[in-house]
C-alpha cells in the first residue's frame, strides 16, 4: 500500500546534538509559542549522549515528533532526513541554539500565501551573544521587505555579500526536492566524492530556489541568532569550502539561460578570489613561492574583469600581487569610480586599500611601529595585512583563530594560535580584525571579553584612513591581460 503524505501546511524541523541545557529549552519554547500553530514540530536528535532526550520528552505537545538517530551518523544525514521524513507542504529547518520570535511563522506563511509564485521566504535576524545579550538588532541592513523575481537574488548577493541565514528559510517542498545541495543524496549511499560547502549551503539553497521561482525577504528581525565561537570550528578548510560553494553556483547557473552575462563574470571573479585564497591558506613559507605567485598571476589574468562587480571582487588579488610583481602598477590603474552604496563594506574597504597602494601610502600609518599586533583570522585579508605590515616594519606576532583545523599551522610563517590564548598572552597590544563579513561588533565584543586591555581595530577602519588622492581615481584592474613578468 502506498503511503500518502498528510496535508500538513508546515513542518518546523529542529536540528539538535548534545544541547540539553538552556539553549535547547529556549529554542523549543520559541517554536511552541508561535502565533501560527498549525505545524508539525519535528525534533531531529543526531545521537546526543547528554540529557537532550530527557529535555525533549519533557514537553507534552501533540505537534512534537521526536526522532533520535543512532550514534555515528553525520550532521549531513540529520539535515537530509529533515526533508525526507517531514510531512509538511512547506518546511523550515532551524537549530538548537537560536530563538524564534513569536510572529515569525505567521508572517512567513502570510507572505507565501499571498503569492503562489513565491517558493521561499526568509527573515532578518537579531544577533545575540552566548548569554542572550543583543549584539546587533539587524543583521541585514535595516530596509524594506523584498521579493526577488526569478534569478534576481544572486545579483544582490554578489554585490553586497550579506549571507542569508538558512535557519529562517521557509520553503515550498516541491521545488526544493531537486536542490543541488547535500540533501539530495539522502536515501542512498552518498557519492564517493562530495565537495564540502561548509556554510555555503546557505546561499546554494536560495540560488537554487530562486532559479525555480520567486523568493521573499522579510526585513523585520524575527529570529535571534546566537553567536559563539564554537560555530566556526568545524570547517575543514575555510577557503576550499567557500570555493566549492561558488563552483556549485557556477554549475547551477550554467544551465540557466535567464542569468545575465555580467552575473556569470562576477561568479567567475569569486571563484578566482577563493582559488587564490586556497593557495595562500595552504602555504607555509614566509613568502609566497614563485610557483604560487605565477599560478596566482595566471588565474588572475585569465579572469575577465568585464563588469564593475567582478573588478571589485578581484581587488584583493590585485593588492596581493602588488606586493610581489615588478609591474604592480600595471595591475592597479585608474578610471573606475568608487563603488556605490549597494556594495558591501568589504568592497568599499578594498577600494580604499587599493587607492592607498597606488598613492604609496600605508593603511598602518596611524599605528606605532613598536606595536605588537595580532590578526584575528588567518585567510586572505589576514595575508594582505601581513604583507602590508612587513612592508612598513610592523611586528605581527600571530594570527588568532577559532577554527581548530587552522590552529597550530602558519600563515606566511606567522603562527596561528587559538583565539582563547589572547587571555594570557600579554605580548599582544593590538588586535586587527580581518573578517570580510559584517560582524565587527560581535568580534569586538568577543575579543574585549577575552582581554579588555588590548586595542581592537577592524581592517576596514584602517583602509578608510584619510589621505590625499586624485579625485575619482582608483585602483582599477586592467581589463586586458597585463604584461607578464617574473615575480620578484
Amino acid at each position: 500500500m502506498v503511503q500518502t503524505r498528510s496535508k500538513i501546511p508546515l513542518t518546523v524541523a529542529l536540528m539538535t546534538y548534545n544541547r540539553g541545557g538552556s539553549y535547547l529549552r529556549e529554542a523549543i519554547k520559541g517554536i511552541l509559542e508561535q502565533t501560527y500553530r498549525n505545524f508539525e514540530f519535528l525534533i531531529l536528535d543526531n545521537g546526543s549522549i547528554d540529557e537532550t532526550p530527557q529535555v525533549v520528552l519533557s514537553y507534552k505537545d501533540d505537534r512534537i515528533r521526536y526522532v533520535r538517530n543512532p550514534p555515528g551518523l553525520s550532521a549531513w544525514f540529520n539535515g537530509a532526513s529533515a526533508i525526507k521524513i517531514s510531512r509538511g507542504e512547506r518546511i523550515l529547518i532551524t537549530f538548537d541554539d537560536d530563538i524564534m520570535l513569536p510572529t515569525m511563522l505567521e508572517k512567513q506563511m502570510a507572505v507565501m500565501d499571498s503569492d503562489p509564485g513565491i517558493v521561499g521566504v526568509w527573515t532578518n535576524i537579531q544577533t545575540i551573544n552566548k548569554d542572550g545579550g543583543t549584539i546587533q538588532d539587524y543583521w541585514h541592513p535595516r530596509g524594506e521587505d523584498q521579493i526577488y523575481e526569478r534569478g534576481e537574488f544572486l545579483a544582490d548577493f554578489l554585490s553586497n555579500q550579506i549571507w542569508p541565514f538558512p535557519c529562517t528559510l521557509m520553503f515550498q517542498r516541491s521545488p526544493h526536492k531537486n536542490l543541488a545541495v547535500e540533501y539530495n543524496y539522502y536515501g542512498g549511499p552518498p557519492p564517493k566524492k562530495v565537495a564540502n560547502v561548509h556554510g555555503g549551503d546557505d546561499v546554494l539553497k536560495l540560488v537554487e530556489l530562486n532559479s525555480k521561482g520567486k523568493i521573499a525577504f522579510i526585513n523585520a528581525p524575527l529570529f535571534k541568532y546566537r553567536r559563539h565561537h564554537q560555530q566556526d570550528q568545524h570547517s575543514t578548510d575555510p577557503s576550499l569550502d567557500v570555493l566549492n560553494t561558488y563552483k556549485k553556483i557556477k554549475k547551477i547557473i550554467r544551465t540557466q539561460n535567464f542569468i545575465p552575462q555580467d552575473i556569470r563574470f562576477t561568479v567567475d571573479a569569486f571563484v578566482t578570489h577563493y582559488e587564490v585564497q586556497h593557495i595562500i591558506s595552504t602555504t607555509s613559507e614566509e613568502k609566497l613561492p614563485r610557483k604560487s605567485l605565477r599560478k596566482i598571476s595566471n588565474i588572475f589574468e585569465k579572469t575577465p574583469p568585464s563588469t564593475p562587480a567582478s573588478q571589485y571582487r578581484l581587488l584583493s588579488t590585485a593588492i596581493l600581487l602588488s606586493y610581489h610583481r615588478k609591474d604592480a602598477y600595471r595591475l592597479l590603474t585608474n578610471d573606475i569610480r568608487s563603488p556605490g552604496p549597494q556594495y558591501s563594506t568589504t568592497i568599499h574597504a578594498l577600494y580604499a586599500w587599493a587607492r592607498h597602494r597606488t598613492n604609496n601610502r600605508s593603511i598602518f600609518a596611524g599605528i606605532r611601529k613598536e606595536s605588537s599586533i595580532a590578526i584575528l583570522g588567518s585567510v586572505f585579508i589576514a595575508s594582505l595585512l601581513i604583507h602590508e605590515a612587513r612592508a612598513h616594519g610592523l611586528r605581527i606576532i600571530c594570527c588568532l583563530e577559532s577554527n581548530k583545523k587552522r590552529q597550530g599551522k602558519t600563515l606566511l610563517e606567522t603562527p596561528i594560535i587559538p583565539v582563547e590564548e589572547l587571555t594570557s598572552n600579554t605580548a599582544i597590544e593590538h588586535v586587527i580584525l580581518s573578517s570580510e563579513k559584517d560582524q565587527d561588533p560581535y568580534l569586538k565584543e568577543y575579543i574585549a571579553n577575552l582581554n579588555s586591555t588590548v586595542r581592537i581595530t577592524s581592517w576596514k577602519d584602517l583602509c578608510h584612513t584619510k589621505f590625499t588622492a586624485p579625485p575619482e581615481s582608483m585602483a582599477r584592474i586592467k581589463a586586458i591581460h597585463p604584461a607578464r613578468s617574473n615575480a620578484s
